[in-house]
């Protein structure tokens, strides 16, 4: 005769193993999705960029980027003056396409960055790593964007770039 509590133990011992090991989790799992992605050119976009209408000349957009182009196809006219501040006012418009406001600022890259600054045309600073010198765009609103370049304390030569890559930042003003 066998104790009755030593083959409940053992049965119970069993059960428990039995449920860790069934737990019916898993741990991969693959599925058959389809996605529909559009994308839409600069003209279409959220947020729309495209030539401004003052100076047109100054950006190029053939090959589907925005490219600031200051010496206008020529290298040996044309190019930033050193020791000076060169404005080149509208050179691109910003057309917030959404349905949403949204808050706007640039930022640029490049070994002398700190000597561009982009303005609206209102007057205001949207050179910026940070949100706090952004341009608010409502819905259908849209903004011309100008450059200036302040090389009066600078030290360069003809042949250093100024910027490498800019950035337009647009974030939903609700959500800031």
């Amino acid at each position: 005769m066998r104790p009755k509590g030593k083959l409940f133990a053992l049965v119970v011992l069993f059960a428990a193993v039995g449920l860790l090991t069934a737990t019916g989790a898993f741990t991969t799992v693959e599925a058959d999705r389809t996605a529909t992605v559009e994308t839409a050119g600069d003209a279409n976009a959220l947020l729309a960029i495209e030539p401004g209408p003052d100076n047109p000349d100054y950006v190029d957009n053939s090959s589907g980027e925005i490219e600031f182009d200051i010496t206008n196809g020529s290298e040996s006219s044309a190019q930033i003056n050193l020791n000076a501040t060169t404005e080149i006012n509208g050179t691109i418009n910003l057309t917030n396409n959404g349905e949403s406001d949204v808050d706007i600022y640039i930022e640029s890259e490049g070994e002398n960055n700190g000597l561009v600054s982009f303005y609206t045309d209102s007057g205001d600073n949207i050179t910026s790593s940070s949100a706090s010198s952004s341009q608010n765009i409502s819905p259908g609103d849209t903004v011309t964007v100008s450059v200036i370049i302040d090389t009066k304390n600078a030290d360069l030569n003809s042949e250093e770039e100024l910027i490498d890559i800019i950035t337009i930042v647009a974030n939903d003003a609700d959500e800031a």
